[in-house]
């Protein structure tokens, strides 16, 4: 350009006049490109790569702290109370089963990873029908366990003598079997429809549904509609909680019926209810996004819905280790990075007299 602008240039102005504006208009396409394709591709990169080392980092840490509550378990004079825990372990192995299923099935064709294998191969057979409909029944199972979490929350404070009787033997076995046969009912349903995954060529991604729209609706709803009833039970359930808790004041004791961890493992269930209610909300948008045909809304939905599976796999350890102080001394000791020097507080409920 200062050339140009020279009385005697060693440039032809005909030619260089024409250079300098595609320049600036190539400038201007690359950054529109950058700000309206682009960086919105490499922002969800990126955020697939936070969310898979988060999932790395998490599973690790869940398998450890289940190592460490069997083990605790096992123990003839366990410091954690085997009524929440069998609980736990159970939903920490379906959680993880879970994880590496939707990695699987879901979460690399989402991320648009390994085409030929999923257009050519996978389609071919009823592996990815199998594992889209194990994937959906298992996130119905996974909002079943948190009704349990916040019932077994609930008896604990209203039923102190009670809670180890209630959830042992054959009672603890109805408790954790209760959802199963629902989901088998919904497995085998929709295990018979065909699948396919609907290819974004500008970006790969690939989204995985039934070939049909409305199994795919049914589906959905179905698994919608688990949520919104879970909603509803596990806010009925901390409401009464929240309410007993309230008439129910701490004191020392030696004989304890219950302990002050499990008072403070109350706050699971409602932690629960705000986690099912972001997954709620994200799945009335894939709803009514499939029912209008919103390609892009339904695309960018179930790519936030990894980071929803992520959330509702890996709460429970997080939220533990949070909320509960003793099993997180005991679970440092155990990795190591805590010394052996913790003494378990005795401590009980006395429960008032008021009848709700």
């Amino acid at each position: 350009m200062k050339e140009l602008f020279k009385k005697k240039s060693a440039i032809s102005k005909e030619f260089y006049v024409l250079f300098v504006l595609t320049g600036f208009l190539d400038l201007i396409f690359l950054f529109e490109e950058y700000f309206g394709f682009r960086f919105p591709q490499m922002a969800i990169y990126v955020y697939y790569a936070i969310l898979f080392l988060i999932d790395i980092f998490s599973t690790f840490f869940y398998i450890a702290l289940l190592v460490f509550i069997i083990k605790e378990l096992f123990k003839k004079k366990s410091a954690i109370s085997k009524e929440f825990y069998v609980l736990f372990v159970l939903t920490g192995f379906l959680d993880l089963i879970f994880l590496f299923e939707e990695y699987f099935g879901f979460r690399f064709p989402q991320m648009g990873f390994f085409q030929h294998f999923y257009m050519d191969y996978l389609l071919t057979t009823s592996i990815f029908t199998w594992c889209l409909t194990y994937s959906l029944a298992q996130v119905i199972l996974t909002a079943s366990f948190g009704i349990t979490a916040s019932f077994n929350r609930l008896s604990c404070i209203y039923w102190p003598m009670y809670y180890p009787k209630l959830w042992s033997s054959w009672r603890l076995f109805l408790l954790l079997a209760w959802p199963f046969p629902i989901i088998t009912v919904y497995f085998i349903h929709f295990v018979q429809y065909p699948t396919t995954f609907a290819l974004d060529d500008e970006d790969g991604v690939m989204v995985g549904s039934y070939a049909d729209p409305i199994p795919t609706f049914q589906s959905w709803f179905i698994v919608f509609l688990s949520h919104i009833l879970t909603l509803i039970l596990v806010a009925i359930l901390n409401f009464l909680l929240i309410r007993k808790l309230k008439k129910v004041s701490i004191v020392e004791s030696l004989a304890s019926q219950v302990s002050k961890t499990e008072i403070t493992l109350s706050k699971f269930a409602q932690v629960y209810f705000v986690i099912i209610l972001i997954c709620v909300v994200d799945e009335l948008i894939l709803c009514i996004a499939n029912e209008f045909g919103w390609i892009a809304a339904y695309k960018y939905g179930m790519t936030f819905y990894m980071a929803v599976e992520s959330l509702i796999i890996f709460f429970p350890p997080y939220t533990l280790m949070i909320i509960s102080n003793d099993v997180r001394k005991m679970f440092f000791v155990f990795i190591g990075l805590r010394k052996n020097d913790l003494t378990v507080p005795k401590i009980t409920i006395r429960v008032t007299k008021t009848v709700i």
